[in-house]
């Protein structure tokens, strides 16, 4: 089931941590896409955002 939060040009990457897991980094990077993207990272838990990272590029990461 699609996330509630989604608009048109956004790609949800369902994400399971393992119990025990003491550390969790995501990240993106703009070597990965063409010059002048920006790309925003948004992370939920269920339906609650739980961290983010959105500047004017693509190198974006969130850790928990």
């Amino acid at each position: 089931m699609p996330h509630p939060n989604i608009i048109p040009g956004t790609v949800a990457i369902p994400v399971v941590i393992p119990g025990g897991t003491t550390y969790a980094r995501y990240s993106l990077f703009d070597a990965e896409v063409a010059p002048g993207t920006d790309l925003d990272l948004y992370v939920y838990q269920g339906s609650t955002l739980v961290g983010s990272s959105a500047n004017d590029a693509s190198t974006e990461t969130v850790s928990f």
